[in-house]
């Protein structure tokens, strides 16, 4: 069961933000551990072979994925705030 924080969702909302093109899962790293994936999210009408510099931001989780997932139930790439 998915805990109740996991479903809140940014309070700042900007137009065009529901348009954006998400790519899931994209491979970065293969090792022993297995593959490590991330989620690409791109304004409307750009995706990555458009060469235009953009700013970007890095969300990075300090801990294996699996510390989030137990205790809220959902991946921490699935949580409200990353994915609005």
């Amino acid at each position: 069961m998915r805990a109740e924080i996991t479903t809140k969702t940014v309070l700042h909302r900007i137009p065009g933000m529901e348009a954006v093109t998400v790519r899931r899962k994209i491979a970065y790293r293969v090792g022993e551990a297995g593959t490590q994936t991330m989620d690409l999210y791109y304004p409307p009408h750009q995706d990555a072979t458009n060469e235009t510099p953009r700013p970007a931001v890095v969300i990075v989780l300090g801990f294996p994925d699996v510390g989030v997932r137990l205790p809220l139930g959902c991946q921490f790439r699935d949580m409200g705030m990353a994915v609005s």
